[in-house]
């Protein structure tokens, strides 16, 4: 946070100080006369450590100057030493002479060093003085969402959609969190939203046809249960913990929610192994436990310790084409090519109308360069014919086409791809390298560019656009 302040503010503050040579009240007025002058020196010159330094030294001279602890605290706040402007802010609420703006600014300080509670409690306290509810709120929603205090969101989401009502943001936060604590009293507030901000229709009506769903089975944890899926399928993770959460400590015997927490504590950075093994050691024959638990051991690279996990979820259910297709995937990392083509073409037997195990077959032929005239081609057609002008499927085509080595198909099927949806960033990266191939360099140059921006940070596509950009282009800066 940045403060500005009026450069004539010290004079102004130091005309008083002339008075006190002619007055004779001070034991040192040439040195309080010296150290003003210093101040303003140094406030017009913009260094702001020199104004700390030289308030501080008035203050000491002049200590019952409250306006000049204010200018003290302020300053030192502007210099990033909260530390200071804290100690200043202090000793003016010891007086009883913090300001509502005061009180924000040492809140502000307190963020700063990361004193969350004293920061919270700074604004509640400008709050209570009248200070301004649309800065101070938005403060305490980020800081309440940081500490993870749903409860005091949802009063202080409140409060800003009751002062902001046509802040889609807001709407859109508050039935976030209430569809993971309180599901009856979401719906409201998630309409409003979409109706405020009409790109989160889709998000906003997929929660209310799952929620309407689900209790009609009239059994509450049930019906949390979805919903934590839900808004962990549109990747609100934090929300989706909490939904998750909720079950936990209503039904601490409840597997599937054990599994389900774990998976989000991973989304928001932290382990999530004991979660998963409570979730085992409630139900060995839970999909979901073994599933997650196979996933976990995917993400520390040991995919010997994850394929008997997704065995066992295979067992328990066998008709599951993406668990065939995951043993695929695992056996594919553990080098153990042939019998990965073989659960592919399992999940394929077992859904041959979902484009994605089509396309999860041809991906896996291309990255392992695995007999792709025979086992890719026809696969990414045949998900093309299930899904015609898909992105995805005509993706894979032009990759295929490279390996190949025609890249005037290639190029036609990338382009073909982007015309449909131009921010997808694999065909981007892939018509990029298959400019590099041909020698357009300055349309390579392009393309990966694109790939880069567009891709999300640090994925797969992000990380090779910029490994390409960055051994083909020396010169290469992002966003230049």
């Amino acid at each position: 946070m940045k403060y500005t302040w009026d450069a004539n503010l010290l004079a102004r503050l130091l005309i008083p100080l002339i008075l006190i040579p002619l007055l004779g009240i001070s034991p040192r007025p040439h040195i309080v006369s010296q150290i003003m002058t210093r101040a303003q020196f140094s406030m017009k010159n913009g260094s702001l450590s020199e104004v700390s330094l030289m308030l501080d030294r008035l203050i000491e001279y002049l200590p019952d100057r409250m306006d000049l602890r204010e200018l003290a605290a302020s300053n030192a706040l502007e210099a990033n030493d909260s530390y200071t402007a804290i100690l200043h802010f202090q000793e003016l609420a010891e007086r009883d002479q913090l300001s509502p703006q005061n009180y924000i600014q040492m809140g502000d300080a307190a963020l700063l060093i990361d004193d969350l509670p004293m920061a919270v409690s700074s604004w509640n306290a400008a709050l209570e003085q009248g200070g301004p509810s649309t800065e101070i709120l938005p403060r305490l929603f980020q800081v309440n969402q940081h500490l993870g205090d749903y409860l005091a969101q949802i009063e202080v989401l409140k409060s800003l959609t009751s002062i902001l009502p046509t802040n889609a943001h807001y709407h859109y936060h508050l039935g976030l969190i209430l569809t993971a604590t309180q599901p009856e009293n979401s719906l409201p507030y998630l309409i409003r939203a979409a109706e405020l901000d009409p790109s989160l229709n889709h998000t906003v009506q997929t929660i209310q046809r799952n929620y309407n769903t689900a209790r009609l089975a009239d059994d509450p944890i049930y019906t949390q249960m979805v919903l934590g899926r839900t808004l962990a399928s549109l990747d609100e993770w934090e929300y989706a913990f909490e939904a998750f959460n909720q079950v936990t400590l209503t039904r601490p015997d409840y597997a599937e929610a054990w599994a389900f927490l774990g998976e989000s504590r991973q989304h928001l950075g932290e382990d999530g192994l004991t979660d998963l093994q409570r979730s085992l050691d409630l139900d060995p024959k839970s999909t979901a436990a073994n599933t997650y638990m196979a996933i976990y051991w995917q993400r520390q690279g040991h995919y010997d310790r994850a394929i008997d996990y997704l065995y066992n979820a295979a067992i328990i259910d066998p008709q599951n084409p993406a668990l065939q297709a995951e043993i695929a995937n695992t056996l594919a990392h553990l080098g153990n090519i042939n019998e990965a083509l073989a659960y592919y073409q399992r999940s394929i037997e077992l859904a041959p109308l979902e484009p994605a195990y089509w396309q999860a077959l041809s991906r896996f032929s291309i990255k392992y360069e695995f007999d792709v005239k025979q086992v890719a081609l026809p696969a990414a057609r045949q998900a093309l014919l299930l899904k015609p002008n898909d992105p995805t499927s005509l993706d894979l085509m032009g990759q295929i086409y490279i390996l190949l080595d025609d890249m005037y198909t290639a190029e036609r099927f990338l382009l073909q791809s982007l015309e449909i949806n131009p921010e997808y960033a694999p065909a981007h990266l892939h018509l990029g390298f298959l400019y590099l191939i041909t020698g357009d360099t300055q349309k390579a140059l392009n393309e990966l560019t694109l790939a880069s921006s567009q891709a999300k940070p640090g994925s797969s596509v992000a990380d090779q656009a910029m490994r390409l950009l960055h051994s083909n282009f020396p010169d290469y800066e992002p966003n230049k």
